[in-house]
């Protein structure tokens, strides 16, 4: 299991005990946990965005839909000038 060869190596070369091993590895695997809640946040908020741009998008459409009709009722309402 890794959490024992990581344990094994920091304690075979003295660098820390076996319990503080124990404790930076706790440390890891929070630091894991959050990083992991974070992304979940991201991902959320990039499919929020997505939707976003998506009826932006689709607004946008309608707007220059409904510009484009109203130039041509302009246009074929407006009086010849000639």
């Amino acid at each position: 299991m890794i959490t024992d060869r990581l344990w094994d190596a920091m304690t075979r070369v003295g660098a820390v005990s076996r319990d503080d091993a124990a404790c930076i590895w706790e440390e890891i695997r929070e630091l894991r946990a959050e990083s992991a809640r974070w992304r979940t946040k991201f991902r959320a908020c990039e499919a929020e965005v997505t939707e976003w741009r998506t009826q932006s998008q689709q607004y946008e459409s309608e707007l220059i839909e409904t510009l484009r009709n109203l130039a041509q009722q302009k246009t074929l309402g407006a009086p010849n000038e000639s």
